[in-house]
C-alpha cells in the first residue's frame, strides 16, 4: 500500500453525511476548538447509529486525535475543509489541510509509519520514549487503539487530503 492514492480514489462508494469549512486562523486561534467542532461533528453524525450517545463519544475521540494534529500541522493559507462520511461500516473523516511542502512531508511521513508492521512499537515509543510531544502522536492512536487506515492525497501545490478510516459498529444490513 502507498501513502498517497490518485486522485479521486478515495472517493468511491462513500456516502457525505456533513461537511464544514474552516478558516484555519480561527480555528487555531483556541485550543478548545478542537474539542467543540469534535463533540459537534460527532452529535450530528452519530444519530443513526445504534446507541447515538455511545457512538458520539467514540466520533468525538476520533476526530479530537485529527484535529489537534491539525492544530499543529497546516499552513496558515487556505481553508480547512472537514468532511464526515460512510460507506457500509467503514466511517471516514476527510479533512484538506492548507500545505507547504514541511507540512505535506510530516503527513506523507506519518502515513508511511502507520502502515509499517511497526506502528505498535512506533505509538509506545512515541507515547512512552520521547520527551517531547510527538506530533504524530493522535494519528498513531488512531491506528493502534482504533485500527484506522490513513491516507494522504495530493490536492495541488497547496492542499493535501487527510483520509482516516475506522470501523466502530459492524453493520448486518
Amino acid at each position: 500500500m502507498t501513502t498517497t492514492q490518485t486522485a479521486g480514489s478515495l472517493e468511491r462508494g462513500f456516502q457525505s453525511l456533513l461537511s464544514i469549512d474552516i478558516e484555519p486562523h480561527v480555528f487555531c486561534a483556541n485550543w478548545a476548538n478542537c474539542d467543540q467542532f469534535s463533540s459537534y461533528f460527532a452529535r450530528m453524525i452519530s444519530h443513526t447509529r445504534s446507541d447515538a450517545f455511545f457512538y458520539s463519544n467514540l466520533y468525538s475521540s476520533v476526530l479530537n486525535n485529527i484535529l489537534e494534529t491539525v492544530f499543529h500541522i497546516h499552513a496558515d493559507k487556505g481553508k480547512l475543509r472537514l468532511r464526515a462520511k460512510r460507506k457500509g461500516a467503514v466511517e471516514r473523516f476527510e479533512i484538506l489541510i492548507p500545505c507547504n511542502s514541511e507540512v505535506r512531508e510530516f503527513y506523507l511521513k506519518t502515513a508511511e509509519d502507520i502502515r509499517t508492521p511497526e506502528v505498535s512499537e512506533i505509538y509506545f515509543d512515541a507515547l512512552f520514549s520521547n520527551p517531547l510531544r510527538d506530533r504524530r502522536i493522535g494519528l498513531l492512536e488512531l491506528a493502534v487503539d482504533y485500527g484506522a487506515m490513513i491516507f494522504v492525497e495530493q490536492d495541488g501545490d497547496d492542499e493535501i487530503k487527510l483520509a482516516v478510516n475506522f470501523v466502530l459498529e459492524e453493520r448486518t444490513s
